[in-house]
């Protein structure tokens, strides 16, 4: 056993691992992040926070103030000062707003990772 340890310890001792390790596991925990918040919005159990920022990001790609009703009558801005919710709201165009939330949350959290 201590043998065959060794060997997979000198196999993964060397640049290629570093390069290779790191980003494949990010890779795969972005895969089950992305499929465990497609469940949880799949199957309507969604959570007040997620609720806002999909309020907010539609009310700013229709030109509103984001002014968010669902919590309470706060500004999404005043909150955190989140100005990347305005390139986001841009996605809404493409694909649905709650997805590009959830693909950019799993993808920010796997990336962390590395």
């Amino acid at each position: 056993m201590d043998v065959w340890v060794l060997r997979w310890q000198g196999r993964l001792d060397s640049e290629w691992s570093d390069r290779v390790v790191p980003w494949s596991f990010a890779l795969g925990l972005f895969v089950i992040l992305e499929l465990l918040s497609a469940a949880k919005v799949r199957s309507l159990d969604g959570t007040v926070d997620l609720a806002a920022a999909t309020q907010g990001l539609w009310l700013i790609h229709n030109g509103y103030e984001p002014i968010l009703t669902v919590t309470t009558d706060a500004n999404l801005l005043a909150q955190q000062l989140a100005f990347i919710v305005y390139p986001l709201s841009l996605a809404g165009n493409v694909v649905p707003i709650q997805g590009a939330l959830l693909f950019l949350q799993s993808a920010a959290l796997a990336v962390a990772v590395v």
